[in-house]
């Protein structure tokens, strides 16, 4: 599935999206893709992870550039254009405060 991608989309879903979604990540991190990376936070489903990713950063465990390479899309519909403009963006607050910081390189 990696090598043939174009990008990577997180459904909600169960613990074994959960394990392929800090996989590609992970990933990421380790420079072996450059991938875009689609989280589908349909009625705030992955709201709770977007919040871990966060709190992650502010402990120091997780580098911003990470955080980052998300895209959130909040609606079906969103997806398509999303990835092929590239730009992360959240319609709505996520709760407590938490934020999604946009990737300049990819916000043209």
């Amino acid at each position: 599935m990696f090598d043939y991608a174009d990008a990577f989309i997180a459904m909600p879903g169960g613990i074994g999206t959960i394990e392929e979604l800090a996989e590609v990540m992970t990933w990421r991190k380790l420079d072996r893709h450059q991938k875009p990376i689609l989280v589908a936070n349909f009625h705030g489903f992955w709201s709770p992870w977007l919040n871990l990713l966060v709190h992650l950063e502010d402990g120091g465990f997780l580098s911003g550039e990470l955080s980052t390479a998300c895209l959130i899309a909040d609606m079906p519909a969103a997806i398509l254009p999303m990835l092929q403009r590239g730009v992360c963006f959240t319609p709505a607050p996520l709760p407590q405060g938490a934020r999604l910081s946009v990737n300049p390189a990819l916000a043209s």
